[in-house]
Formats: C-alpha cells, sequence, structure tokens
C-alpha cells in the first residue's frame, strides 16, 4: 500500500517517488505487502544543495515577525523553479500572529503571485481569516490552491470548493463531528489526508476517512493518488 501524505516533517517517509499515476500503479502491484508514504515535505533551506525528495517552500504567517521577509522570498526564488519544489507554502494568515492583518495578506500575496508566475500549486495555512483568504484568491484565479488541515465547517467547505480549492484533512478529521459528517460526502476529487507536523499515523487518518466514505483503504490511497498527479507536476 502506499499513501500520500501530502505534506509532512519527515524526510524518511519519501522513499519513493513514481513520476505519474501509472508508475504508481505499477509500484503498488510490485509492493502492494509493503507499506510506502511519499508525499511533500518542508524545505531544509539551511542544506548545501537542493534536495532530490519532493518539497515545498514558503513563508508561515506565524514566522513573520521573526524574519526578513525579503530574505525568504529571495530563497523562495531560488528553489521554486527546481524539480523537486512541488508547491508554494506554507503561506496564509493566521489571528495569531503578531503581524498584522494588512501585512500578512501582502506577503502572501507576494507569494502567490510567485506560485502563478511559475506555475505551481499553493499550500495555504489559514486560522480565522477566511473570508480574507477568500477575497485574495479571487485575485488569483489560476492559482491552484490546498487548504490545508481544513476543520471548518460544511459551509466554508463549499464556499472553497467553489473556487476549485483542493482540501486536506490531518489529524482534526479524527476527532471533530462536524467535519467528519460533511467530509463522506464531498466530491472524491477535492480532497487529501495529511499528517503535517502532528504526531498521527497516516494509516490512521486514511483508515478513519475510508471508513467515513463508506470506502476501502486501497481506494481511497489510489483516490488520493490521482488527485495528487492531476494537481502537481512531478519529474
Amino acid at each position: 500500500m502506499i499513501y500520500i501524505d501530502l505534506l509532512h516533517h519527515s524526510i524518511d517517509k519519501q522513499k519513493v517517488a513514481p513520476q505519474n499515476l501509472q508508475e504508481y500503479d505499477e509500484l503498488v502491484t510490485s509492493t502492494d505487502s509493503v507499506t510506502t508514504i511519499m508525499g511533500i515535505n518542508a524545505l531544509n533551506e539551511t542544506a548545501d544543495k537542493p534536495p532530490e525528495y519532493w518539497f515545498s517552500y514558503g513563508i508561515h504567517p506565524l514566522e513573520i515577525q521573526n524574519i526578513d521577509v525579503a530574505e525568504k522570498i529571495e530563497v523562495l526564488n531560488k528553489y521554486i523553479n527546481e524539480t523537486a519544489c512541488l508547491a508554494v507554502g506554507e503561506c496564509g494568515m493566521d489571528t495569531r500572529a503578531e503581524t498584522a492583518t494588512r501585512q500578512q495578506r501582502l506577503i502572501l500575496e507576494q507569494q502567490l503571485s510567485l506560485a502563478v508566475e511559475h506555475n505551481k500549486p499553493a499550500l495555504l495555512h489559514c486560522v480565522g481569516h477566511h473570508l480574507e483568504i477568500i477575497e485574495v484568491l479571487k485575485k488569483f484565479p489560476k492559482l491552484k490552491v490546498i487548504m490545508l488541515g481544513f476543520n471548518k465547517n460544511k459551509e466554508w467547505a463549499d464556499k472553497f470548493l467553489k473556487l476549485n480549492v483542493y482540501l486536506s484533512f490531518g489529524k482534526d478529521l479524527l476527532r471533530y463531528d462536524h467535519v467528519q459528517q460533511y467530509f463522506k460526502d464531498l466530491p472524491s476529487d477535492c480532497i487529501f489526508i495529511e499528517t503535517n507536523n502532528s504526531e498521527v499515523d497516516i494509516k490512521e487518518l486514511y483508515a478513519k476517512a475510508a471508513s467515513l466514505r463508506n470506502t476501502d483503504v486501497a481506494s481511497l490511497t489510489k483516490q488520493v493518488a490521482t488527485n495528487f498527479y492531476r494537481l502537481f507536476t512531478v519529474k
């Protein structure tokens, strides 16, 4: 079984990198008794050379007050065209951040502009600023977007789906009834599963997700893989 963990923080998980859905299917067939996990890792920017594993890079809203933003944007420009760079992010807006809302939004839009320019999807983090995020996304109609760790209600899910946004679910899928209630009815081509920076087991998340959708884990992993290869340019 091959599990795609959309965003994780462990290089050890990046054991395989099939280049397309056909290679993925072939690998599943040849290793059906082996558990393999793959996905996008957070970039270690202190590395001497670009990593070979799939990664993303962006400015998280909670770190803005402690960094040189111009320097981080320079790093993003440096890595964004690397073959293994699949996305821009995490980036977004957060009510817990010390940085003013207007400044958060400006920095987010700067990153999303680069994502559009280089044809990269964006991995969005959002806490409490969902209306502002929707306003921002309307300015970037060509941008491919995944909302990370989505745990809002069905009304908000529907608003993002209308903007063709993918929804990625993490540990909150295990504990929030309101998320579980609508997750089972979401279109299958818009969902991802992630551990992000949590200790939860990706296999536990897939098992719960499959149970909620009244399907088996193998079918769900194939659907998420299909979504992955449709969205990301993997080389």
